[in-house]
């Protein structure tokens, strides 16, 4: 509907609203995270990123004392900012982040990400009002072996981002841990409970053939790492990744038309798209689910 001159001025059939209101729950970005590629030319790492179609770019910053590795710190940061406009995503896997928000901050990070495993309601707290105050996106991450803390619960409300960890931090290769799918159902509740409006990022072992069944879980933003920075071929590489959850997104969206009328509001659903390649491929996948 949107761009569709025959839209202007004309609302939809109401029954159709609330699978247009999920539509738009559905948006998501992806994240390639720069330290899976040449980290002796992060610049170039960026740049590809922004040629390959990046939504975010992944800043993973390591302190060697959190997790086992070291990376990079605020003024790589600010040295990679004017390479492009795309917004930087600085996931903080540091001790005592409250020390050092401010420098990544200042540096040009979009969206910071703080673990609750080195934080407390009082640090996070002075953490969340600074960036709030600078209009920074707020982010909390957990660990594979971590709920979200109790303490948390009352900053939900106003965070941009939540990280759920599939992998161990600061070990680099590892597969997806499993269980993060059936953890995922744990953290969507609590998030919904607390009135949660921002974005859950899958991160950690995260590829095209599991990104549709983490977009499934709830997540919003994929971080890639190997399965996209550590190819030859980014662009290749998040194109394969969005036309995953873009199939996973149709199967919700048919799913939630089924719920609401049976095969009739499918077909109505799939008739309000008008490209006859998207058209098709909603058959294609609605004869699958048996909805038509």
């Amino acid at each position: 509907m949107e761009g569709n001159p025959k839209w202007h001025g004309k609302a939809p059939a109401q029954d159709m609203v609330p699978i247009i209101d999920a539509e738009i729950d559905c948006q998501f970005m992806i994240a390639p995270s720069i330290i899976a590629g040449n980290m002796g030319d992060l610049a170039g790492e960026v740049k590809r990123c922004a040629d390959g179609g990046a939504d975010y770019i992944h800043m993973d910053v390591m302190d060697g004392r959190f997790v086992p590795n070291k990376t990079f710190g605020h003024s790589k940061i600010r040295e990679l900012r004017s390479i492009t406009d795309i917004p930087f995503d600085t996931h903080l896997m540091i001790d005592d982040p409250r020390r050092h928000v401010r420098r990544y901050a200042e540096a040009g990070s979009d969206i910071i990400t703080v673990h609750a495993e080195v934080t407390d309601a009082s640090s996070f707290g002075e953490i969340h009002d600074y960036l709030r105050g600078d209009q920074v996106g707020v982010g909390l991450a957990i660990n594979p072996d971590t709920d979200i803390p109790e303490w948390a619960h009352g900053f939900i409300r106003t965070l941009d981002q939540v990280i759920v960890m599939s992998v161990v931090p600061g070990r680099s290769g590892q597969k997806y841990i499993e269980a993060t799918h059936k953890k995922m159902e744990g953290v969507m509740r609590i998030l919904r409970e607390h009135g949660f409006e921002g974005y859950v990022e899958a991160d950690g072992g995260v590829n095209a053939g599991n990104a549709g069944e983490c977009f499934s879980d709830g997540a919003r933003a994929f971080v890639g790492g190997g399965a996209i920075v550590g190819t030859d071929d980014i662009r290749g590489a998040i194109s394969r990744m969005r036309d995953s959850i873009v199939r996973q997104r149709r199967r919700v969206l048919l799913e939630r038309a089924h719920g609401a009328g049976g095969a009739e509001m499918v077909r109505r659903w799939i008739d309000l798209h008008e490209d006859p390649a998207k058209m098709e491929a909603l058959r294609e996948i609605a004869t699958e689910m048996s909805f038509v």
